[in-house]
């Protein structure tokens, strides 16, 4: 059977890079002695995917993965063992069976963001409450520089096109959230960084700004 599986990942574990969240998830699921699938050759691994790299540094609540079994295993169980694997941070939150055939990188269709903005002032945090909602309403054009085999080719996006608005929601005396549907299409999706500097731009005196993946959508439903 195949499973996919929501994970946090919090705390340190920000830090730690895609592929070796990937070992993390890999060796957890060794010791939980349930029966994976392996790859074939000479260095065979667990069939397990991480379905959309998170940056650096970026805490989420919200990861995807799959993993196939070479039986079938309840959906709790599976949790519980991993769970009892997994270090502080990471933590498996929901499972489910999946009978599709497609990887599940390639139906992965949009990302999820929250961003905490905090400004200097409550005159400053008005403003930007006055204007919040027409953010996206202006083009916020970028040029991305890419160098391969000593050939460099630039591109220019504006990153608006990617974004939709989904709320914004008041949290503290100087503080709001703002939450972001993120596209994820054939050609690319954004960078966390890139949406961090949008919204620095178009809000005035922010004192420090943080963000947080929520989720990704499979096939453009929440999982």
């Amino acid at each position: 059977m195949k499973i996919i599986f929501k994970y946090t990942k919090l705390g340190k574990l920000k830090y730690i890079s895609h592929l070796d969240t990937l070992r993390l998830l890999q060796r957890a699921l060794r010791r939980t002695g349930l029966p994976a699938k392996y790859s074939e050759g000479f260095n065979p691994h667990p069939k397990l995917s991480i379905a959309f790299p998170l940056s650096l540094g970026i805490e989420s609540i919200g990861e995807m993965a799959e993993v196939e079994l070479a039986i079938r295993v309840e959906r709790d169980v599976f949790v519980n063992k991993m769970n009892d694997s997994l270090p502080e941070g990471l933590q498996i939150i929901s499972a489910s069976e999946f009978k599709g055939n497609k990887p599940l990188p390639a139906q992965i269709v949009s990302q999820e963001y929250r961003l905490n903005v905090c400004f200097k002032s409550n005159q400053d945090l008005e403003q930007a409450l006055k204007i919040a909602d027409a953010i996206l309403a202006c083009d916020y054009n970028i040029i991305r520089v890419k160098e391969k085999k000593n050939k460099v080719t630039k591109k220019e996006i504006n990153i608006v096109e990617y974004l939709t608005l989904m709320q914004i929601e008041a949290q503290s005396d100087l503080t709001f959230s703002i939450d972001f549907k993120v596209a994820i299409t054939e050609t690319g999706s954004l960078k966390i960084e890139e949406i961090r500097d949008f919204v620095s731009t178009y809000f005035q005196n922010i004192d420090h700004l943080t963000a947080i993946r929520t989720n990704l959508n499979f096939v453009d439903k929440s999982v």
